[in-house]
């Protein structure tokens, strides 16, 4: 049996966008995220002499990804969220599970929805994000 994976082995890569090769580069000092929302809608396909209603899976909705990270003013990275969020840029994501031995990375196309700068008193100051993800999402092992 594999060991479990800790925070300090996930990491959120944003994308140059340079072509033929794209490079990836983490997203400094982040400290929470959460993908959810994935689905499959039924799509209703029963016909008038059905007897009963009958259903297709629809096309998937690979989710959304929320986190935050704390906010380093000087992250070229942390700063292209902000710049794609402002210009509605579509940007290429990888983000990397690790247990250590084996690393799991699902890459994606995604535009940030929200961007924002929560600052609480007694904490450093933050800033979270939601990427809507576009398209299909490719997981390799490595």
């Amino acid at each position: 049996m594999g060991e479990f994976i800790g925070q300090e082995n996930v990491e959120l890569r944003i994308g140059d966008g340079a072509t033929p090769t794209e490079a990836f580069n983490a997203i400094p000092s982040l400290t929470s995220i959460d993908w959810s929302g994935r689905s499959r809608p039924a799509v209703r396909k029963t016909a008038f002499d059905d007897s009963a209603e009958t259903y297709i899976a629809g096309p998937k909705d690979a989710g959304e990804i929320t986190g935050d990270f704390n906010y380093v003013p000087a992250s070229t990275y942390q700063e292209q969220l902000e710049t794609d969020h402002e210009a509605g840029t579509t940007r290429n994501f990888e983000l990397d599970f690790t247990d250590g031995t084996t690393t799991v990375t699902y890459s994606f196309a995604a535009i940030i929805t929200e961007l924002g700068t929560p600052t609480p008193r007694d904490d450093v100051v933050k800033r979270s994000f939601r990427l809507k993800i576009s398209g299909a999402v490719t997981e390799a092992q490595a």
